[in-house]
């Protein structure tokens, strides 16, 4: 779900880490989980819980170049609308809910991680994970769900390259716990 997004941009914005983070190599030091964490493509395979993004894996097919390596604003606009969210080039919280509320439905063994990527993303929450990349709306939602969803996942597969990366979201989820970023 993520291989076009670059590292930096999931840091900076995805986490809400603002650059004065960035300013001492010790902050560096303290969030290498989470760097470690997203800088692998393979959390698609080793997170059980994405088979929940199937709708999303297929519009991202359809709506990215495949040469591209970063998403643009019109990239996330064309996912979004695909799987209902985006109405007149607007985010529709009610359709969000709603399809939230039918992956839920569809997966209900994922219904906690569904839960909080709903909690944290909806009703203008994804606001929080302001990407500045043209003002767009559609990439902020759809990072704030990615996101959440990979740091919340809670079924990896055991591969020796899988549970490194548990080990790595469960030491980002709480280097972001511990210092409120």
């Amino acid at each position: 779900m993520v291989h076009y997004l670059n590292l930096f941009f999931i840091l900076t914005f995805a986490f809400n880490i603002h650059l004065q983070v960035f300013a001492s190599e010790k902050h560096l030091d303290e969030i290498q989980p989470c760097v470690d964490l997203f800088s692998d493509e393979n959390e698609d395979e080793c997170c059980e819980s994405f088979e929940i993004f199937k709708s999303v894996d297929d519009a991202l097919e359809d709506c990215v170049k495949k040469d591209s390596i970063d998403l643009t604003c019109d990239d996330y606009n064309c996912v979004l609308n695909k799987i209902g969210i985006m109405k007149d080039g607007k985010i529709n919280e009610d359709a969000g809910k709603n399809y939230l509320k039918s992956l839920a439905d569809e997966y209900p063994e994922q219904q906690r991680l569904i839960d909080k990527m709903g909690a944290l993303c909806v009703n203008g929450k994804y606001n929080d994970y302001d990407s500045n990349v043209d003002n767009c709306p559609a990439s902020n939602f759809y990072i704030c769900i990615y996101t959440n969803a990979v740091l919340g996942c809670e079924k990896w597969k055991q591969t020796a390259e899988c549970k490194k990366m548990s080990e790595s979201a469960e030491a980002c989820r709480s280097i972001l716990h511990n210092s409120k970023i």
